[in-house]
């Protein structure tokens, strides 16, 4: 399986959870907002300490079910090839980010506008995969966000095989990865359209009929082709 890192905003809430906030602590240690990072919530929704306005804060989450980030290190300018000298694991001390838990930064004062961050993740298919983004926090200031989630996947089927011509036939699609809520698009044969999770159609003639339904959320979109469907001549004609 192919994991996917990508930059995307989470919803932020400037503001700090504690007095020992409110100072500008060490920008190479991950402020946990709770111990070995915040919760995130059912909206995505986290709080971060106001400085992160005037300083620019790196946010690393993981919205996967079941991988591990091990790894996150970062880098002054980038080249053809991504950034070159590369910090130390700013994840200390054999601590890993789990699932549905995030991370924060300050960005160092001497950074440039210009910066790589490289994570490292640890999944059930493998062993260790190492993914570096570059960002520029002057132009997406206050924050420089790597999302890590898994891949969008589908799978599409009609509610019968087979159908007789004239009778009505329900198309359904499953499913999962990737991180919120899903839309959907249909299309296929016989002017099949529809942006349900399920969609009830009929075929006036006989033969062997497709669909396809793009599957999208706020970071991933793909189109997936369903199982066939046979439709049969009405019994007496």
């Amino acid at each position: 399986m192919r994991m996917r890192i990508c930059a995307a905003m989470l919803a932020l809430v400037p503001g700090s959870t504690s007095a020992q906030l409110q100072r500008k602590p060490d920008p190479f240690i991950p402020q946990d907002l709770r111990p070995l990072g915040a919760i995130l919530g059912h909206h995505s929704q986290v709080q971060v300490p106001t400085h992160c306005q005037k300083t620019g804060c790196i946010l690393l989450a993981n919205v996967t079910g079941h991988m591990q980030i091990t790894g996150m290190r970062i880098a002054p300018g980038s080249g053809p090839y991504g950034p070159r000298d590369w910090s130390e694991n700013q994840i200390r001390n054999g601590r890993t980010i789990h699932p549905h838990k995030v991370m924060w930064w300050y960005v160092p004062e001497k950074m440039p506008c210009t910066f790589g961050v490289d994570v490292t993740v640890r999944g059930r298919h493998y062993e260790r995969v190492e993914v570096n983004r570059t960002f520029d926090v002057c132009a997406q200031k206050p924050y420089a966000v790597f999302l890590v989630e898994e891949p969008l996947t589908a799978w599409c089927i009609p509610s019968t095989p087979a159908v007789p011509a004239g009778v009505p036939v329900e198309w359904g699609v499953a499913a999962s990865g990737s991180y919120g809520a899903y839309a959907y698009s249909w299309e296929g044969d016989g002017g099949l359209a529809g942006d349900q999770k399920v969609v009830t159609t009929m075929y006036d003639t006989p033969g062997t009929k497709a669909a396809r339904v793009t599957v999208s959320t706020k970071t991933q979109k793909r189109t997936f082709s369903c199982d066939a469907l046979t439709v049969t001549p009405l019994a007496g004609k």
